[in-house]
């Protein structure tokens, strides 16, 4: 399985993004959807530390801590954040990059977070003790002295997870919305700017209701149009960076995404 790495913000911010075929076997999308597209884990760095949020599929290890090898810095100090313990994607190879880089701290939406991670029967208590701080509903670290990132519980999301907004590259990674976007062929691009159009209203909708957001069809979606707003309002967004699928570039493009998940979300209800 291949691993793209995309310089997203020069020497601040990479998407490691993981090859997924769609053949009706991925739980994210919905069983007649086709194509291919990507798990991505995200790097953040600042000076001597650095944080990966999310860290993919166990069938992905080998590309992902070869990745991190390319672009981590020498001598930096590796951060976890999985904002969602109960999905493989999240958690998979969380004890392998603890392992191989000597991982201390481990920021976790749940107490015992660590628990949850070691599932795999060749990681049983091979770990190595790390630090965890628990990130509530509304949490701010610092990964440098100018270099905040804001975690926050979304008021659109699935389950427990966090969105986590980066002002200094002007990043927000959605977790499991804004995943609705893949390509045809194998070789992506995994990135999407205002070139391209954002899909239709309707077929944001289709994509999401007909997988895990299949709730959607008929329920009361004004309150989370309200929180989507309220979520992008004065933040300045840029990029866009869902845990799938490609990641969106651009204040115009991620103009256009909001619009369109908006527009779905009020078909959804209509």
């Amino acid at each position: 399985m291949s691993t793209t790495v995309t310089e997203l913000v020069p020497g601040r911010l990479y998407a490691l993004s993981h090859a997924l075929e769609l053949d009706g076997r991925l739980t994210m999308f919905g069983p007649a959807a086709r194509g291919h597209t990507v798990a991505n884990s995200y790097l953040f760095v600042e000076g001597a530390r650095a944080l990966l949020v999310d860290t993919s599929y166990s069938v992905h290890e080998a590309g992902l801590l070869a990745a991190l090898e390319e672009v981590l810095p020498p001598g930096a100090q590796l951060e976890l954040f999985p904002p969602r313990l109960g999905e493989f994607d999240a958690v998979c190879n969380v004890a392998p990059v603890v392992e191989r880089f000597g991982v201390q701290v481990m920021h976790c939406a749940q107490h015992n977070g660590t628990h949850w991670v070691d599932f795999r029967p060749e990681h049983r208590g091979r770990m190595p003790p790390v630090r965890e701080i628990i990130a509530s509903s509304q949490y701010t670290f610092d990964l440098g002295p100018d270099r905040p990132l804001h975690a926050f519980h979304p008021v659109m999301r699935l389950l427990s997870t966090h969105w986590i907004h980066d002002p200094a590259t002007r990043a927000l990674f959605t977790s499991d919305t804004f995943s609705h976007t893949w390509r045809d062929a194998p070789d992506g691009p995994w990135t999407t700017d205002a070139s391209e159009p954002a899909l239709a209203p309707g077929e944001v909708l289709d994509r999401m209701a007909a997988a895990r957001f299949w709730w959607l069809r008929g329920a009361r979606t004004a309150p989370l149009r309200e929180g989507l707003a309220e979520t992008f309002a004065g933040r300045g967004v840029e990029i866009l960076a869902p845990s799938y699928g490609c990641i969106v570039v651009g204040e115009d493009a991620v103009t256009a995404h909001v619009a369109s998940l908006d527009g779905a979300l009020a078909l959804a209800a209509a």
